[in-house]
This record gives C-alpha cells, sequence and structure tokens, in this order.
C-alpha cells in the first residue's frame, strides 16, 4: 500500500519563499519552517485518530467568524479603553475620549452601545492565540453544552453574538453611537458583519461538540489538535553540483521534518538553504576566476519537487522512498580576469536532474545517510513513535 505526499520548495533570493502544495494529508498538517510543529495532546485524549481529525476540521470552520474583527476586536484586538486614574483621557477608536473620572465607564459605554455591552476578561482575549489554543480556552472555560448554549444564545444573557452578526459594532441604533461615530470620523458608518450566519455558526460549534462524542473529553487540547503519532524525522538532501572550474563545487540543500505514522508520510516543515561555494576563488595559471555570489546563484535551486512514499515491499518491513528533482536551477555565475582582460561565465538556467534514494527503517536506528551521484541523503531520527 502506497500513500504519497507531494512537496514543492520554491525559493526565491529576496522573499525565501517556501511553499508546500500536498495530497492525501490533512491541512493542519502543515507548519512552516519558522513555526513549531504541533505538541502531543496529552495522555487524557480518548478520541481515536479519526475523531482526533474531524473534530479539529470541525473547529478549524469556526475560525473565520473567531478571527473576524467583530469577534477578535471584543475578545482582546482593542485596548481597555479605561485610563488609570489620573492619567490623560483615552481616544477610544478615533471617536470618544474616556476619562478615568467619568465614574461608572460601564453606563457611558451604554451611551453608544448596546444594553450590557461589556468586554470580556483577559482570559477570553486571543489574537495573540493560535487556533488551537483558542479551541483549548473554550474547552477550560465551558462544557460541551454550556458552549453550544452560549453561541446559540450566549448563555441567555446580553446578546453579544446576534448583535456581532449584524456588524454593526455594539453600537445602539437608538443611540447616539452612530451618529457621533460618523460626525468625529466624517465618514459614513458601514456595518461589517462575519462571513456566515449565527445559525451556521451554532451548527459549527454542535458539530465539533458531536465529533467529541457529544461532550466535551479529556483535556483541554483533545479534540483541538492532533495528536502525535509515529516516528519524527529530519531529512536533509544535500546536491553537490560540478560547475566547470577545477576546485568550485556548488552545493544546494533542502531539509524537511516529516512523520512516518504506518503507510503515511507527512511532511510538517521544509526549508531550502542557500547555496554555497568552495573555494570562491581559483587561480588556473594566468587565470584568476571568482564565483560571483549574485541572488539567483545563491539560490540555486529555483524550484525543486519531492515525492515521498512507504511502501511495504515484504512483510514486517517499511521502506520510506525519496524522489527528488530539480527544476529550472541556475549555474552560478564566474568573473574571469586574463591579462588584464576580464569576462564573465556561466549564470545560465539549465534543467535539474532528477535524484532518488530510499531508507529501509529500521527500529531503533537513529541516522541514515546515502549516497548518490550528485547529492546526500541525510535522515534522523528525532522522536521515536508514541
Amino acid at each position: 500500500m502506497r500513500i504519497h505526499f507531494v512537496a514543492s520548495a520554491v525559493t526565491t533570493a529576496a522573499l525565501g519563499v517556501v511553499a508546500l502544495l500536498w495530497s492525501h494529508a490533512p491541512a493542519d498538517a502543515l507548519v512552516t519552517s519558522t513555526a513549531h510543529v504541533v505538541g502531543l495532546p496529552g495522555p487524557s485524549c480518548p478520541l481515536t485518530p479519526a475523531k482526533q481529525l474531524k473534530s479539529t476540521q470541525a473547529w478549524a470552520k469556526m475560525m473565520p467568524v473567531l478571527r473576524s474583527p467583530r469577534c477578535s476586536n471584543c475578545h482582546g484586538g482593542i485596548p481597555d479603553p479605561i485610563p488609570e486614574a489620573g492619567a490623560p483621557p483615552k481616544r477610544h477608536r478615533g471617536v470618544v475620549d474616556i476619562e478615568s473620572s467619568m465614574g461608572n465607564v460601564k453606563d457611558y459605554c451604554q451611551n453608544c452601545h448596546m444594553k450590557g455591552w461589556r468586554m470580556p476578561g483577559p482570559i477570553f482575549h486571543w489574537p495573540d492565540k493560535s487556533d488551537s489554543e483558542i479551541c483549548s480556552m473554550m474547552k477550560k472555560n465551558f462544557t460541551g453544552a454550556s458552549f453550544v448554549d452560549h453561541i446559540r444564545r450566549d448563555g441567555g444573557g446580553t446578546q453579544f453574538i446576534d448583535m456581532a452578526f449584524k456588524g454593526e459594532r455594539g453600537l445602539d441604533p437608538s443611540g447616539q453611537g452612530i451618529d457621533l461615530y460618523e460626525a468625529e470620523t466624517d465618514k459614513k458608518f458601514v456595518a461589517e458583519p462575519p462571513p456566515g450566519t449565527h445559525a451556521q455558526l451554532t451548527q459549527q460549534a454542535m458539530a465539533w461538540v458531536a465529533a467529541q462524542g457529544g461532550s466535551f473529553v479529556g483535556d483541554d487540547k483533545c479534540g483541538c489538535e492532533i495528536a502525535e503519532t509515529g516516528e519524527l524525522y529530519l531529512l536533509e538532501i544535500v546536491i553537490r553540483n560540478g560547475v566547470g572550474y577545477q576546485g568550485i563545487v556548488v552545493s544546494d540543500s533542502t531539509t524537511m521534518r516529516i512523520r512516518v505514522n504506518d503507510t503515511t508520510v507527512t511532511v510538517f516543515s521544509i526549508n531550502n538553504s542557500p547555496t554555497t561555494a568552495e573555494p570562491q576563488q581559483v587561480v588556473q595559471g594566468e587565470s584568476t576566476i571568482n564565483w560571483i555570489p549574485d541572488p539567483l546563484g545563491l539560490t540555486n535551486i529555483v524550484k525543486a519537487v519531492g515525492t515521498l512514499l512507504v511502501d511495504y515491499p515484504v512483510e514486517g518491513s517499511r521502506t520510506l522512498k525519496v524522489d527528488f528533482t530539480q527544476e529550472g536551477t541556475r549555474s552560478p555565475e564566474f568573473e574571469i580576469l586574463y591579462r588584464k582582460t576580464r569576462s564573465k561565465s556561466g549564470g545560465e538556467a539549465h534543467m535539474g536532474f532528477p535524484l532518488s534514494s530510499q531508507f529501509e527503517l529500521i527500529e531503533g536506528k537513529k541516522v541514515y545517510e546515502i549516497k548518490v551521484p550528485s547529492a546526500v541523503y541525510r535522515l534522523t531520527l528525532i522522536n521515536a513513535a508514541k
């Protein structure tokens, strides 16, 4: 049985852009090279891997609403408008100055906002939190039933969520809020609701709880993150290109963190390293040859496409196969000084070449290295199977 994963690494000198295209892997399996691999939810998650995946996918459907300004502004996205005692007034949203001596600020807020208007406490602030951290926040502070009730009708209290879907920022149409906004900003007030409808968000909340069996189970990460299983490896592919001048070899390398679990391979991050050349200068008789480290030369692999798959050729044996192809590669450029005459050579684009190797995964083995023409594959076990 084979399940393959296609990874495309694209580099540019100015941006260092890294992109991935994948198949047969959940969307949230991707972690960029500047982030971290999601940690283990812990031992107290009774959900099967399939149910964990279903739960995290259900939660992800809610995030466009929770990340919208109508929700995130209240949940920590807007600084506390109330100044400390004795401090200068704070300008709130470019509309109104709020002073520390106003008395009951809550009543003052309701001159513009709906009755019962208030901001949730810091434990419900989330602009600086990941999607899974927000998910865990809800599990810590609600039961499955109370979370759905909160989304449906704010637990019977002030209907903040219903107001959010009107897109009016909680401003009371019968009060002075909209008029004051337009007078102070010289802008026409326009409602900006979050995507979807309140009914759809309620259905999504119900689906998230249902994916966990109808109630919250396990610890606060259970149903928010997918437990990591299988072996986690670091795969490095070093490609050595001879470029025609004796003593100068350009080396490109690509590294990726991969997890091998049963017959699946998941790539968590990928990174293309800058090329190197040693030495950068070669003297041949009366000629001096200098490698020009121009931006394109420093990212010699313009595009590389790799395929990883796990195969079971023999009962009890696992083989990780790696196929890697350079596309649109470019030779480094050289300046040649010959008897005071300067010329340039190289810099041309050329087709890449396919590279292939395979590792027989052996229990307990931590480092593998396979050399093929023009390349070295190195596989290092980071964490054993959980």
